[in-house]
């Protein structure tokens, strides 16, 4: 996660995911961004974080018109810090949030600090740039990647977790395989539900691993959510 992205399209589906969710199933929620900075992961400055089409959507406003509003000031590239999201009042006031930088060389430090920000929620939300580890990620670049390994750890905390992944320049259904039998088999741990995926471009998707107290509750939210628009569809 980069500052640079706050209010995007995809922050605005992951955002209507949590908001929608904590409602349905009235369980508290933490985001846990996994912070960059550009100069430290990308090679090259690019136009990532500018897909602010549905701003400006009817089909986009059907999933949460309030969250579109209270995203504006977002749309202003100088107004995009965590700190100021997290005033707002976008979130539910259950929501926790850990915040910290991501580097190369603080990830196990950065899991355990994570424990402490996000304790007391049942469901987390890994928020990293990319999704999931790949093979092809390097040193520089791991920071933009969730390991299967933090899933497997925070299921065992007890908690319920969904983690995004974008689907770029392949096929969403054969990612969502993919990333479905490295969950299945690299965790070995919690229910692996429907995946959601968002068509957004790139496409996002949604994979949850819920605890077994938690998994009607979010089976039941993740179909009432696709139903909202055809911009959202159960895989």
């Amino acid at each position: 996660m980069q500052e640079r992205y706050l209010g995007d399209a995809h922050d605005f589906l992951k955002y209507a995911l949590i908001r929608f969710f904590s409602d349905y199933t009235g369980l508290a929620f933490g985001l846990n961004w996994y912070l960059t900075r550009p100069g430290n992961v990308d090679a090259n400055f690019n136009n990532d974080g500018e897909k602010r089409h549905h701003m400006n959507d009817q089909t986009w406003q059907r999933i949460d018109a309030d969250l579109i509003e209270m995203l504006q000031p977002f749309q202003e590239s100088q107004n995009r810090t965590l700190a100021r999201f997290m005033d707002a009042g976008i979130l539910p006031d259950n929501v926790r949030y850990h915040c910290d930088e991501l580097t190369a060389g603080n990830r196990t430090a950065w899991i355990i600090n994570s424990a402490d920000a996000l304790r007391g929620s049942q469901i987390l939300f890994l928020d990293p740039d990319n999704g999931l580890e790949v093979q092809s990620m390097t040193r520089r670049t791991a920071p933009k990647y969730a390991r299967y390994e933090d899933v497997a750890w925070y299921l065992d905390k007890g908690h319920s977790v969904i983690c995004i992944q974008f689907a770029r320049q392949v096929s969403p259904a054969k990612r969502a395989a993919e990333v479905s039998e490295k969950l299945r088999t690299r965790t070995r741990r919690g229910n692996l539900l429907p995946v959601l995926r968002g068509r957004s471009v790139p496409n996002i998707l949604l994979f949850t691993m819920a605890q077994d107290e938690h998994k009607e509750k979010l089976i039941d939210a993740i179909h009432d959510f696709a139903a909202k628009s055809d911009k959202i569809e159960v895989m």
